[in-house]
């Protein structure tokens, strides 16, 4: 709730800005209302000795999970900068994907783009891996978290084009950058049949960099307006590819916890892909 509040506060105090600054610093604004859907999809390798969690990547329905109402702020400043603020709303009504970049055009349509990026991801499902090699005589005496969010954070640069003819305004860029996820862990607790002993296995993911590229376009019309004021659609599709894996600690404790095995595993990267794609209508002045 905390987030909402600021978020929303962030574009409120936009108003307020874009009244007292227009005619010192800011050229025009923009703000759009859009609705679209996300999606991230991971190839899968061969199940083996050892869980591979980048194989329990959830993939949403195609019916509302993975739909998002997107709100977003444009900024055009007088010395060739802008900067652009976006927030998806998922079906839960909790802002939690973030995407912030200020830009430079030294020309007219060639620009430079930095940026920052965060989106959630989540792992289930991992349940139905044997975590362990079991003849039959554990049990798992715990109750399963079936749900793991992680949240993926990410920064980025890149070259924008962008072409405006009449009221159609067509813009795409070509990114690339560093992205990092949030650990989380995994833990499994045992007993063996007809005995005292007990096992927790845990897992311990470990957050490490990867590099990843960013491909985005947009295209926009203007429906209706005048020298002051613009209303018009837009269609936004954007594309983050990479090769990853999700390597971690595994740490098995029998009957207490100073007994214990720990090794690292690393699982064999493999390609990932995110797409997010909407549509909307925008007020710009």
């Amino acid at each position: 709730m905390k987030l909402q509040v600021t978020i929303i506060s962030l574009f409120f105090a936009f108003f307020v800005c874009s009244v007292q600054a227009q005619d010192k610093f800011i050229s025009h604004y923009k703000i759009a209302l859009n609705k679209g859907f996300e999606e991230s999809i991971a190839q899968k390798n061969p199940t083996g000795k050892e869980i591979d969690f980048m194989n329990y990547l959830y993939r949403f329905p195609i019916l509302l999970e993975d739909s998002y109402t997107g709100l977003s702020a444009h900024i055009w400043f007088r010395k060739s900068w802008e900067i652009n603020f976006q927030t998806l709303m998922q079906y839960h009504v909790n802002f939690k994907n973030i995407k912030v970049s200020a830009m430079y055009f030294p020309t007219q349509n060639l620009g430079y783009r930095f940026g920052f990026y965060r989106y959630e991801q989540i792992f289930t499902g991992f349940y139905d891996f044997p975590f362990y090699e079991n003849d039959g005589s554990f049990y798992v005496v715990a109750d399963k978290k079936t749900k793991q969010r992680v949240f993926d954070k990410a920064v980025y640069g890149g070259i924008v084009y962008r072409k405006t003819i009449n009221r159609f305004q067509l813009e795409g860029a070509l990114n690339g950058g560093a992205c990092i996820f949030s650990p989380f862990k995994v833990n499994l607790f045992l007993k063996k049949k007809d005995s005292n002993l007990l096992q927790n296995i845990e897992y311990q993911t470990v957050s490490d960099w990867y590099g990843y590229i960013l491909p985005e376009i947009s295209a926009g019309y203007d429906l209706f307006g005048n020298a002051a004021y613009n209303v018009g659609i837009e269609l936004n599709a954007s594309s983050l590819i990479t090769n990853r894996a999700v390597d971690f600690d595994k740490t098995v404790y029998s009957w207490t916890s100073d007994y214990y095995t720990a090794v690292r595993i690393n699982p064999e990267s493999r390609l990932y892909f995110r797409y997010e794609c909407d549509l909307g209508i925008y007020l710009k002045w």
